[in-house]
């Protein structure tokens, strides 16, 4: 009886103000007095007792309020909630997110303001029309609005708007809605900022239903299926105006489509008087920023529409002007996805959507909801339209968008008047801009001046524009259609990857031939499709799919059963340009007329301009072979016969096997018939013979090999295909021993690597740099600074560096990739100081002259050595000339008082320095290698680092000669010197001989060298001289090793460890040095040799880490001998510190004249004119 008479005093009174206070109130009758003496306590208790009245006005004055539970307003006619910045929560007990929420039923004139409602979520069922979770529910309201409302961490939608008409949504934040958790009977339920229903049809007394949504800020708001800020559905014709306007819409997300905004258009029986019906609906997006957003398919918004029957003709559009959409990602289509797959009749697409004036900058499809890049066949798109109307008004602009910037399926894009239209920057698979597919066109509007600029856009084919069309048919539409002469395509600076279509690809132009007149090359003008203006003519701007194929060899094939047949094909297109890589249009390959032959086909597959078949059948076997490309016109007719097996094979059955019994290195076949070689060895045909032979690692490298890169290698069975894969990049003939056409050899290469014959005129300039400069200033420190490389603290360190330098350089400078390379480049280049090769490094290598072979290098080698040669000579004979005493003079006054010995150690360093490189040329060049066929029968004999020329031919004398010279002059006197004097010296005394002519001759000749075998054999004691020899019996047994075992196999590692171990015992037992201090260092460098080249072992079967950690243990053990050479600089530098003083103030003071009495100005006795004849170091004696 209270509620009624509450009830009746409400209805009596023009207005009613009601006071909550979730702190102090009390749910009483009191607080719902017209003058309540008491506030209420819960906005649920007014909402239960008032219902069916008006002009209600609630204000909630306590700066929290908990709501539990449903708070249901029904049926008022003017209600105003004023939160004053009150904190709505719904949270309850243990639960965050509570079953809680508001709902407005059929209510007019409402108005939400100033609070924040969070942690709601109120699952609501009305009529079987709406089954929802929100916070804040307008159910078939009108007359709303919403102002300064914060919709927080909601469970569900925000704000949804259910069949509710004229009002507005303003200056309110939805931050972080969406569904948090939901039971098994929800597994439908969405959630998001706000969700707007709209399916209530026209009908002659409504009037147009606007909602104004302004200046609303969405961010991080998420929803399961689609439109992760603000989500609508709306009939078709529901006569409906929405206006989104000034609002942010930032780092929403939704798990299928429309990462912000989600627009789906249903489809219904409209029955409406068409002269009253103002429009159907309009969505217009006005000034709004779509930023980070997120989800499969319109990481920004997402559009699902329909289209009606001929004839319907009522407005239907979405209006974008001024938005910006920027950094927003999808699987698909990162900024705008708009479908109307729903009905496919081109001319019925009414609706229409409408740009002007808007921005999409740095957008990037092909990411997933983790943010990783996807690779596969799905399509790139920022702006993707199928079966829709796209109206580009005004100035758009795509920059810096990863994925086609417009995408158009089935679509007509039509460009309104005075458009400037720029896309600039932008990425994607097929037309960086602007893709066309299944009949989309681009129209302009007659009279209006518009200019589409694409510059820098890149994708794989059609830089700029890709057009997709029904090639086959030719009853297509071009794919511009009432261009007129006021509209221009500007292209700058696009990017075809493939190298084919630069600016634009399509499958075909026979349309827009069809429609315009002439031909391919006068379609693109003003009088035709319009102004196009192309930056240059190469590579072709425009380019077709292929419409021929030519063939080398094209009127008969003969290949081998079950052996790859490869075929050079070339493609031509509608401009005649020449495609090369089979990849981007895809061959088929079919048999006809085969009749009762077993010819069959196994296998096909392509490598760039290579199609490769493999058939296979009974020899004699014939059949005509059809080859087209895929989806396109192109083909060719070719007859084909199988040919009996080639040298080194047998048939059986239907194919062809390779007999790996009888040829030397292979050493077995795969089931697929493919030979296996051993490392290190070469394989091809001599004169149609297969034939194999010892190759040199860095020249047959097998870099395309599956196999294991040092112990043995798969071969192709393709014979055409064997040189590519045996020998390294650009490398052909026998034993891989030159270079292609149009490159050659390059110096300080040490994998003899062929480069362009490009800048040669540069190498003699490079040359003199590189080698002659650096020798000339190594002997001038010599010279000047008294070196002695013979020295203890020396010699066991030099033979280390020239060991690690040119025996490792195959396998620990090759093996590694990335910084750990930088380590072994720079011990390359301090290590190769001691064998005059320093800059012996691939990317410091250049051309010396064109056609350049690895022989001629080695010849420009000894060159050098010649140079340094004669440098010494040259510096002897001019100390030796009595006019060039005034030089003697000034080194005495530098404090280089003992010239005889500089020079002596000039000749002994130089000889250390050149001896090893001298020894590796000459024994490259006098060894042979053994080219052997069938049952391994030597075929040819042939230098080892030149296989087309035969050994000892004229060709190689010219080779030879040098080698010969060098060997019998540089490389045999050192040791065979340094290992008898000692020998000599003892037999002599043993058997106490008496002097005669010979024995007086060989003595004056001992004393002559006497100097040079005291810098030798000095550091040794007395009855260890002969090691100085057999040091350089140590660099000639590491030399002969890769000859008879190539670099990096099991063999060659286990034999250099044989030998390095028998060289430590051997200084272990004997201890050669006097010092003790230089026989340990000996030792450690050799056991430091041993570690290293056992290290060698792991890569030949370990995976990557272990690989690197190799590689890190190498940089370690390398490191060592360079700090004990740095500790011998900094001694020898603090020992000389002292006399570079005195030579400094001996060159500074007044009279020139130094104080110290022994470093006086005066020459030694022997160099005096007077006694020169007497002194006979550079004298002949009689």
């Amino acid at each position: 009886m209270i509620i009624l008479l509450l009830c009746i005093f409400v209805h009596s009174v023009s207005s009613f103000n009601i006071r909550i206070d979730g702190n102090n109130g009390i749910d009483s009758i009191e607080c719902l007095t017209e003058q309540p003496q008491y506030s209420c306590q819960s906005l649920k208790y007014v909402a239960d007792t008032i219902n069916n009245t008006g002009n209600l006005t609630i204000e909630i004055i306590s700066p929290t309020l908990s709501l539990q539970g449903s708070v249901i307003f029904t049926d008022i006619n003017g209600l105003t909630i004023n939160g004053q910045g009150t904190i709505i929560n719904c949270s309850y007990a243990s639960m965050l997110y509570g079953n809680s929420g508001i709902v407005f039923n059929k209510c007019s004139i409402v108005a939400l303001i100033g609070f924040t409602i969070e942690h709601c979520g109120l699952l609501y069922k009305k009529d079987q029309k709406y089954y929802g979770r929100q916070s804040v529910l307008f159910y078939n309201c009108k007359n709303f609005n919403v102002a300064k409302v914060n919709f927080s961490d909601n469970n569900g939608y925000g704000l949804v708007l259910y069949e509710s008409s004229s009002g507005s949504v303003m200056h309110n934040l939805f931050i972080n809605n969406g569904i948090k958790h939901y039971r098994a009977e929800e597994l439908n339920a969405t959630g998001g900022g706000l969700h707007i229903l709209q399916y209530n049809l026209y009908n002659s007394s409504m009037s147009t239903n606007i909602i104004s949504i302004a200046s609303n800020q969405f961010v991080n708001n998420s929803a399961t299926t689609m439109g992760g800020a603000l989500y609508m559905e709306v009939d078709h014709c529901a006569n409906l105006l929405l206006c989104i306007t000034f609002s942010n819409f930032i780092g929403n997300r939704a798990g299928t489509a429309g990462g912000a905004i989600g627009f789906i258009v249903h489809k219904t029986k409209c029955s409406y008087n068409s002269t009253t019906m103002p429009l159907e609906f309009v969505v217009a997006l006005i000034s709004c920023n779509i930023t980070n957003n997120m989800a499969k398919f319109g990481g920004g918004i997402a559009i699902q529409i329909v289209h009606l029957a001929p004839g319907d003709v009522k407005e239907k559009e979405f209006h974008f002007e001024f938005c910006y959409f920027t950094g927003n990602k999808a699987v698909v289509s990162s900024a705008v996805d708009v479908s109307g797959r729903r009905q496919k009749i081109y001319k019925c697409l009414e609706t229409v959507i409408k740009f002007e004036r808007c921005y999409f900058i740095e957008n990037i499809a092909g990411i997933d909801i983790n943010q990783q890049e996807l690779n596969g066949k799905l399509f790139k798109a920022t702006l993707y339209a199928a079966d829709a109307f796209v109206d580009l008004f005004s100035k758009i602009s795509f920059i810096n968008n990863s994925g086609t910037a417009l995408y158009a399926v089935n679509s007509r894009l039509h460009i309104s008047y005075h458009a400037r239209i720029n896309f600039s920057n932008n990425t994607g698979d097929r037309g960086g801009a602007i893709f066309l597919a299944e009949d989309s066109v681009m129209t302009f509007l007659e009279g209006g001046l518009s200019f589409i600029n694409i510059s820098n856009n890149r994708a794989l084919i059609g830089g700029a524009i890709y057009i997709q069309s029904s090639i086959n048919l030719h009853e297509g539409t071009c794919f511009i259609f009432q261009p007129h002469d006021n509209v221009t395509f500007h292209f700058t600076n696009n990017n075809a990857t493939s190298k084919f279509g630069r600016d634009i690809f399509a499958s075909t132009f026979q349309d827009c031939i069809q429609l315009y007149g002439g031909n391919v090359s006068t379609i693109f003008t003003s009088s035709k499709m319009g102004k196009f203006e192309f930056s240059s003519p190469t590579p072709p701007p425009v380019a077709t799919a292929p419409v021929k194929l030519s063939i080398i060899d094209e009127e008969e094939l003969s290949p081998y059963p079950g052996i790859p047949y490869n075929m050079t094909i070339t493609q031509m297109d509608e401009f005649d340009n020449t495609i090369t890589n089979l990849q981007l249009f895809p061959l088929s390959a079919t048999l006809q007329n085969v009749h009762s032959s077993s010819l069959k086909i196994d296998i096909t597959y392509s490598i760039a301009n290579s199609y490769i078949i493999v058939f296979k059948g009974t020899v004699g076997d014939t059949a005509t072979l059809l080859l087209q490309t895929t989806e396109y016109s192109a083909r060719k007719l070719i007859n084909i016969t199988l040919y009996h097996c080639p040298p080194g094979y047998i048939f059986q059955i239907d194919t062809c096997h390779c007999k790996s019994n009888y040829y030397y290195g292979i050493s077995g076949r795969l089931e697929d018939n493919a030979a296996v070689i051993d490392g290190g060895l070469w394989a091809g045909y001599i004169k149609e013979k297969f034939a194999t032979a010892d190759c040199v690692t860095s020249l047959c490298n097998y870099h395309n090999s599956k196999g294991n890169r040092h112990e043995d290698h798969v071969l192709p069975l393709n014979y055409s295909l064997l040189n590519d894969h045996v020998c390294g990049p650009h490398r052909n003939g026998v034993l891989c021993g030159s270079c292609i056409t149009g490159y050659t050899t390059y110096l300080h290469s040490p994998s003899y690597h062929c480069g362009e014959s490009t800048h040669c005129q540069y190498g003699p300039l490079l040359y003199i740099i590189s080698e002659i400069i650096p020798v000339t200033g190594i002997f001038l420190v010599i010279l000047f600074f008294n070196i002695n490389l013979t020295s203890g603290a020396l010699y066991s360190f030099i033979f280390y560096s020239q060991v690690v330098n040119n025996h490792y350089r195959n396998t620990v400078y090759q093996s590694y990739s990335g910084p750990l390379v930088y380590f072994f480049h720079a011990f390359k280049m301090i290590y190769g100081i001691f064998d005059l090769e320093t800059f012996e490094i691939d990317q410091l290598s250049f051309c010396l002259f064109k056609d350049a072979t690895i022989m001629d290098l080695m010849m420009i080698k000894y060159l050098t050595t010649l140079y340094a040669f004669l440098l010494i000579i040259i510096t002897i004979l001019l100390l030796k000339f009595h006019s060039f005493h005034c030089c003697i003079k000034l080194c005495h006054k530098c404090g280089r008082k003992n010239i005889r010995g500089s020079i002596v150690n000039a000749l002994t360093a130089f000889l250390v320095l050149c001896y090893f490189r001298c020894l590796i040329i000459t024994l490259y060049i006098l060894f042979p290698s053994y080219v052997k066929g069938d049952h391994e029968v030597t075929l040819k004999t042939v230098p080892l680092y030149n296989g087309d020329m035969s050994y000892l031919s004229h060709n190689h004398l010219k080779y030879v000669t040098p080698a010969l010279i060098c060997l019998m002059v540089i490389i045999l006197p050192p040791p065979i010197i340094l290992l008898s004097e000692p020998l000599m010296v003892r037999v002599s005394g043993v058997l106490n001989i008496r002097r005669n002519v010979v024995t007086y001759t060989l003595h004056r000749l001992r004393m002559k060298l006497k100097p040079f075998l005291d810098s030798f054999q000095g550091c040794f004691k007395d009855n260890c001289r002969c090691f100085a020899g057999l040091f350089f019996l140590y660099r000639i047994l590491p030399v002969l090793i890769p000859i008879y075992f190539s670099d990096g196999k099991f063999w060659n590692i286990m034999t250099k460890e044989l030998l390095i171990l028998c060289i430590l015992f051997l200084h272990c037992l004997c201890a050669p040095f006097q010092e003790i201090f230089h026989n340990h260092m000996n030792s450690f460098l050799l056991i430091d040799l041993i570690l290293i080249n056992t290290l060698q072992i792991a890569p030949l079967n370990t995976n990557n880490s272990t690989t690197t950690l190799v590689a890190v243990f190498e940089v370690v053990l390398m490191s060592l001998p360079l700090a004990y050479l740095l500790c011998y600089i900094g001694w020898y530098t603090c020992c000389r510190k002292h006399c570079i003083q005195i030579k400094f103030n001996a060159i500074i003071s007044p009279s020139g004249h130094n104080t110290n009495d022994d470093d006086n100005d005066e020459l030694p006795q022997r160099l005096l004119p007077d006694f020169t004849k007497s002194y006979g170091m550079f004298n002949k004696s009689d």
